[in-house]
């Protein structure tokens, strides 16, 4: 967690980094422009602008610097947070469709519900088995390998774990299938 809180200390990155917000990233880049232009101000070219606006500029930034990073410690802790879907009735409509058997509703309203939030971790999880029970084994482990990434997902370690061995066992299944087809219709030609 502390390394997480070393984001903060750019402005804008936190944001950017761990929600993808464009905002942030706007920010963190303009910032980035900004320290770089004083910083040719101040030790490349110190006659390209004169000595009080280049001390105003550091002391502007120096001031923006310390309040975002105050404010990124602050909200840190909200920015990290397991974020749930803000309509539980759409997760809650999508178990049902999942628990009826209704892959292609409930994958509708989980892909929706991950769009707007991708850090949900269980809907995230919900989606894979919709993914798994359709047989789309490929789509479900890339899904499984973003979930892993996100750090909303250490305490979902055991579920993913089982998700992957699950699709994993139905992938070896069908393979043994498709092979013992194949015998069988060399056996038959033969």
């Amino acid at each position: 967690m502390s390394t997480i809180r070393y984001a903060g200390l750019w402005p804008g990155l936190a944001a950017a980094w761990y929600r993808g917000r464009l905002q942030g990233l706007l920010v963190a880049l303009a910032f980035a422009w900004v320290l770089c232009i004083v910083l040719l101000a101040t030790f490349v070219w110190p006659a390209w602008m004169s000595g009080w606006l280049v001390a105003g500029i550091w002391v502007l930034l120096g001031a923006y610097w310390v309040y975002e990073a105050v404010r990124a410690q602050l909200t840190l802790g909200k920015l990290l947070e397991n974020v749930a879907s803000d309509t539980p009735e759409a997760f809650q409509a999508a178990q049902r469709d999942y628990l009826r058997g209704n892959w292609f509703e409930a994958e509708a309203r989980l892909l929706e519900i991950t769009r707007q939030h991708p850090h949900d971790v269980a809907a995230g999880l919900l989606l894979v088995g919709v993914l798994r029970h359709t047989q789309r084994w490929r789509p479900a482990l890339r899904r499984l390998e973003q979930l892993n990434l996100l750090d909303a997902a250490a305490s979902w370690q055991f579920e993913i774990y089982r998700e992957q061995q699950l699709i994993e066992r139905e992938m070896a299944e069908q393979d043994d299938e498709s092979e013992e087809g194949t015998d069988r219709m060399s056996t038959s030609q033969a």
